[in-house]
């Protein structure tokens, strides 16, 4: 799928063309103007045909009677017909004959001028002669700036037209700042025709550059403007059906984006315009081409370009390549070659003969035309058709042959279709190398990979959208695999630690980076003590918008579209107030990004120790990749079958959760086989999962296939200490991380709840549906904090004390943070799930503390226990990882958490998370001293409580590399007999 470029066949405006009647003036012939009037009057009413035969006796009346005024005036109506009849060369015709009358008989300081100028800009632009369009559109602003009002329709057509041009040409930045313009001018008109419109040609430019979560956006907007306005006339609703269809399409949301483009061929069907109706067919057969429906898409295809050609008589048109490309593409996907060549061909006719040399539709064309004769065994021929796409969009990228790669710099005129068409010629050289079984053309693909790595990573920084950046982050995600596979085989064969080191690159590269950058811009805060105004109005604009979302998720009184334009206003300006945070500390991320680049060897130097293994993981779509490394070794390896493992993975984790013994054994062992059994692994491990390894606890696998039950299996956990981690990159920022050093050791949270409930079975999960004051009673939670709290002479908030604002009030303080509370999960919208403090009157807090509202806080714990259930789970972004409750702390800037991936029963769960502290006390790790703690509980369960149910769920997230001069070993003075006393009374409780 193209992912980048709207290679889908959708005029990017539609010109609305208002006209502006002249009075008559002395000297006029009457019948030239009444025939005149009468062409207006036609013309208003869409009857272009009739209106231009009036227009035409009007110029010969005007003519007779030497009144060159109305006479221009006369032709430049013509050309608009002509325009609005898509007669395009008669109207540029029309209006270069007219420009001796400006030499002889008439003034260009006028009226008149600037108006041939904009049609001249329409019509030229609607040819595809974007440099004379934007000519001639540049002196009509030049000529109008100052002397017409910023709501004339004149000046709207004009912003309309030359945005559409620049962003024809690939000037996006022009294009944008020009349909803002657009935007500000139709808002002042008070049109709502004109600023629905507006916003659907600003989504168009997003949409273009790629960001299409922002170009959603827009063109909802667009529909929510017109609808409340009570527009009745569908032009104003299906571009933005139709441009929103290709966006959710872009997005991979082919349900979705089908559903919408119903709605707009629904409206199309009424306007019977030929134009619109092949757009919207064309977008249709993308839909279809993308989920194998090819008969679909090859009819609907057939459809766009029947209509193009009957209403372009069978001419040439700009319009006309992307029925073509799209035709080729079906045809190339269904193994159609000979046909999909034919078709790529007819495009490319027309790319570049109405698009030029250097412009995105050729580039995309040839590398289509490059995978179909790869397709057809014609490897050299497709090398040098993917070598001319990419000097299409890399000018001054002259290569000396079809394996030298362009260089990444800001020359590039479209980092996406170059992005594609190195994928493109890295898949082909390794279909090439396997076919030859010759590894110089093996190092040829890795040496294009490598160069596709880099571009990603160059295209990530220009992305200021979060959402955008989410859909970057699991729509590229796949492009690292042929990297990986390529370079593994090369270091099977050769063993050279450049292929090693690309592959750790990769893992690097494709996780976790958004939550690196947020935790990177609270570092930035705290190190400019948050007296920058441009962070306090991040974070204010934040939380509004994020206030208002929950309002639609979970019910409010106020309109929902009001809300819903409340949020469309703040997230742009939240966009523009990023964007200047990023200006303003470029220099900072890139160094603090160029830090976390880190090689295999420094891991082993400077993060492990001896009794440490490094464990990271990428599931691919072919394969799982592993590396390995300690103090003194590494290995890669890949693991097959990710499909079969996906479902071992739920299998097993749905056996656990449901307490079944049945086939636990095998699948435990199984699995410990497959992702850890290595004869080098040591004592603790340092795991970073990927995809379905984020829901296994590595733990409560199976070291043996010995053992009759539960209380008998040899466990991971006997042998290992465990901690998790999102990314290497995250990792190595909280190692070089400076130590805060916040007053109070230790302030844990414990509201009272009243509901019933069975001590034995009662968890620490509550439901949407629940309210605050019906949630069970957790008899364990209180204690559990108040004998933490003791143990390191802290503070404790519990009962009635428990509450939201008392957490935000003193939160900051702690160096560690423990919550015993009921959890609300969402796993749909993850920054929704939340904490559920005790339920204040007389306060603005809800007693929710969501996940979104940790993003916004700043604490300076080195540690946060959420001694509550499914505080990991959430949902699931590929290449970014897991979004929970735990993450937001993260965001808060706490490096370690202690949660868990499902609900526990609230006894197991607090006496686990006394153990973890007393060994804490003791001076364990972290992650030993979680696994310490799990132990202690199993020594004491019995033959149903041993499950790994009521213990494995709970997982150390973090870095413990630190520890034995971090900020958890405390020196509280608290004496060994307090200890002794907190340890018997442990031993004596029942489980």
């Amino acid at each position: 799928m193209k992912l980048f470029f709207n290679f889908i066949n959708f005029p990017f405006f539609f010109i609305i063309l208002t006209f502006i009647s002249q009075q008559p003036s002395f000297g006029q012939s009457s019948s030239a103007e009444e025939t005149f009037q009468k062409g207006i009057q036609l013309e208003q009413q869409g009857q272009f045909e009739q209106a231009l035969n009036a227009f035409e006796k009007a110029a010969e009346g005007f003519k007779k009677d030497n009144n060159f005024e109305k006479y221009g005036e006369s032709l430049n109506h013509i050309a608009a017909a002509y325009i609005m009849t898509n007669q395009m060369d008669k109207a540029v015709t029309q209006l270069q004959e007219m420009m001796p009358l400006f030499e002889e008989n008439l003034e260009k300081s006028g009226t008149l001028y600037p108006k041939v100028l904009l049609n001249m800009g329409m019509a030229t632009s609607k040819m595809g002669n974007f440099t004379a369009a934007k000519e001639a559109l540049l002196e009509y602003f030049t000529l109008y700036e100052g002397k017409m009002e910023k709501d004339d329709p004149q000046l709207i057509k004009g912003y309309q037209t030359l945005a559409f041009v620049y962003n024809s040409m690939g000037d996006y930045q022009q294009a944008l700042e020009t349909a803002k313009l657009l935007l500000k001018s139709a808002q002042k008109s008070e049109n709502p025709f004109f600023i629905s419109q507006s916003y659907q040609n600003i989504g168009i430019v997003y949409h273009t550059i790629g960001e299409y979560p922002i170009a959603e956006e827009y063109f909802r907007k667009g529909i929510a403007v017109a609808e409340q306005a009570g527009i009745q006339d569908p032009m104003a609703f299906i571009r933005s059906y139709a441009n929103m269809g290709v966006s959710l399409f872009r997005m991979n949301k082919m349900e979705e984006s089908l559903e919408v483009l119903d709605k707009a061929l629904e409206l199309g069907n009424i306007v019977q315009n030929p134009y619109i109706l092949a757009a919207i067919y064309s977008s249709r057969g993308n839909v279809y081409t993308e989920t194998k429906q090819y008969e679909k898409s090859l009819e609907a295809h057939g459809l766009a370009l029947e209509m193009l050609n009957r209403m372009f008589n069978n001419q040439p048109h700009p319009s006309l390549n992307q029925p073509y490309f799209n035709l080729g593409k079906a045809h190339l996907e269904k193994g159609d070659y000979d046909e999909a060549e034919e078709y790529y061909k007819k495009a490319l006719n027309i790319d570049t003969t109405f698009y030029g040399k250097f412009h995105a539709y050729p580039a995309q064309t040839y590398d289509g035309l490059g995978q179909v004769y790869i397709k057809k065994g014609e490897f050299e021929k497709g090398m040098e058709y993917f070598q001319i796409s990419m000097q299409t969009i890399h000018p001054k990228f002259k290569p000396a042959d079809v394996f030298e790669n362009p260089p990444i710099n800001e020359e590039i005129l479209e980092k996406g279709i170059l992005l594609e068409t190195l994928t493109s010629k890295g898949d082909a050289l390794k279909l090439w190398a396997e076919k030859e079984k010759d590894n110089d053309l093996l190092d040829k693909a890795f040496q294009t990979y490598s160069q596709t790595t880099l571009l990603l990573a160059d295209i990530k920084k220009s992305l200021s959208n979060e959402e955008t950046k989410l859909f970057f982050s699991e729509s590229t995600f796949k492009f690292y695999e042929g990297l990986m596979e390529t370079a593994l085989a090369l270091y099977q064969t050769t063993e050279d630690p450049q292929y090693a080191e690309a592959i750790f690159y990769a893992m690097q590269q494709s996780k976790a980076n958004l939550l690196l950058e947020n935790i990177l811009k609270t570092q930035t805060e705290i190190a400019q003590e948050n007296t920058d105004t441009l962070f306090l109005k991040e974070d204010e604009l934040k939380s509004n918008i994020a206030e208002a979302q929950k309002l639609i998720i979970e019910g409010g009184e106020q309109d929902e579209e009001t809300v819903k334009q409340n949020i469309f206003e703040w997230k742009r300006s939240l966009e523009e107030i990023q964007e200047k945070i990023k200006a303003k500390n470029e220099k900072y991320f890139a160094a603090r990004y160029e830090d976390a680049n880190i090689s295999i060897e420094a891991i082993q130097h400077d993060l492990l120790e001896k009794s440490d293994q490094y464990i990271e993981y990428y599931w691919g779509e072919n394969h799982i990749y592993r590396i390995e490394i300690n103090k003194n070794q590494f290995n890669i390896s890949a693991i097959e079958n990710p499909e079969d493992l996906a479902v071992q993975i739920r299998n097993f984790t749905n056996q656990i959760k449901s307490n079944q013994l049945e086939g636990y054994q095998q699948l435990g062992y199984d699995l410990y086989h497959t992702f850890l059994a290595n004869e080098n692994l040591t004592e603790n491990l340092i795991i970073l999962p990927d995809g379905y390894l984020h829901q296994l606890p590595f733990d409560a696998l199976l070291t043996t296939t010995k053992g009759s039950g539960f209380h008998e299996f040899d466990y991971v956990l006997k042998k290992h200490a465990i901690q998790y981690h999102q990314s290497t990159s995250l990792l190595v920022n909280q190692f070089n991380a400076q130590a805060a050093s916040p007053e109070i050791s230790f302030i844990g949270f414990a509201p009272a709840f009243s509901g019933p409930a069975n001590p034995l079975l009662a968890t620490r999960l509550a439901s949407d549906s629940t309210r605050a004051s019906q949630l069970v009673a957790l008899p364990f939670a209180e204690e559990e904090v108040n004998q933490i709290t003791s143990l390191f002479e802290g503070k404790s908030f519990t009962g009635a004390l428990a509450t939201e604002e008392s957490f935000k009030t003193n939160a900051a303080n702690g160096m560690v943070l423990h919550l015993a509370t009921h959890a609300i999960v969402n796993e749909d919208a993850p920054t929704y799930s939340r904490l559920i403090f005790h339920q204040e009157e007389n306060t603005q807090e809800d007693g929710l503390l969501h996940t979104y509202e940790l993003y916004n806080m700043q604490l300076s714990a080195d540690l946060a226990v959420l001694s509550a259930c499914n505080t990991g789970s959430g949902k699931y972004y590929k290449g970014e990882g897991v979004v929970s409750l735990a993450s937001g702390f993260m965001y808060a800037g706490v490096p370690n958490v202690l949660m868990s991936l499902w609900a526990v029963p609230d006894q197991s769960t607090s006496d686990i998370m006394q153990h973890f502290y007393a060994e804490i006390n003791r001076g364990a790790s972290k992650s030993e001293a979680l696994r310490k703690a799990k132990l202690k509980y199993l020594e004491r369960a019995d033959i149903n409580t041993s499950s790994p149910y009521y213990w494995s769920a709970f997982i150390f997230l973090g870095n413990t590399t630190q520890d034995s001069s971090g900020p958890l070993m405390w020196v509280f003075g608290v004496g060994i007999i307090l200890l002794i006393i907190i340890v018997n009374r442990l031993r004596k409780r029942k489980v």
